[in-house]
């Protein structure tokens, strides 16, 4: 799959979000090399006044600056702060609320692998993805507890008390 995704990546550079899923497939295949190099390649190509898609492409490097620290479990490696920081951006420039979601999420997740790891700050970031979550088309009580019951997350969501008040289900007003 990846050789034909990146013929199809030469044959048509322009096409960003063939090359958006490419870094993403990348990062799911664990190529941290290529899956760090080619969203940060991409960033450079793509305009400034696209905003919606520099975003998209922040948050995947993002992501594959969090994976790699998250996988190799180097806590120190400067990749997880630049991880935050691309989310950090993306949430800037975007207006989509599923990517708001991502980038919070993002930096939230990052926050697991921070030492010391600051569980309030994580919190509030969860809280944002959550509020941000429900504003997405689709979302529910049970898929927003899905993301929680990461591994990553697990232990936090059901040890400590504070991270508790994340899973309660938002009850729709009616009228």
């Amino acid at each position: 799959m990846i050789p034909v995704m990146e013929a199809l990546a030469s044959l048509e550079p322009g096409d960003f979000n063939n090359r958006i899923r490419l870094s993403s497939t990348y990062r799911w295949t664990n190529d941290q090399m290529a899956a760090l190099s080619a969203p940060q390649e991409l960033l450079t190509e793509v305009p400034a006044e696209q905003e919606e898609l520099r975003a998209q492409v922040l948050l995947e490097l993002a992501w594959a600056r969090i994976g790699k620290v998250a996988w190799n479990r180097h806590y120190d490696d400067p990749d997880i702060q630049r991880g935050y920081e691309a989310a950090q951006k993306a949430f800037e420039l975007t207006k989509d609320p599923l990517n708001k979601f991502t980038a919070t999420y993002a930096m939230a997740y990052s926050l697991a692998f921070h030492v010391p790891r600051d569980n309030q700050a994580m919190l509030g970031l969860l809280q944002q993805a959550r509020d941000w979550f429900e504003k997405t088309p689709g979302s529910s009580p049970q898929s927003w507890a899905y993301m929680l019951h990461n591994d990553t997350l697990k232990g936090l969501v059901e040890n400590d008390p504070a991270f508790k008040s994340l899973l309660a289900a938002q009850v729709e007003p009616t009228n």
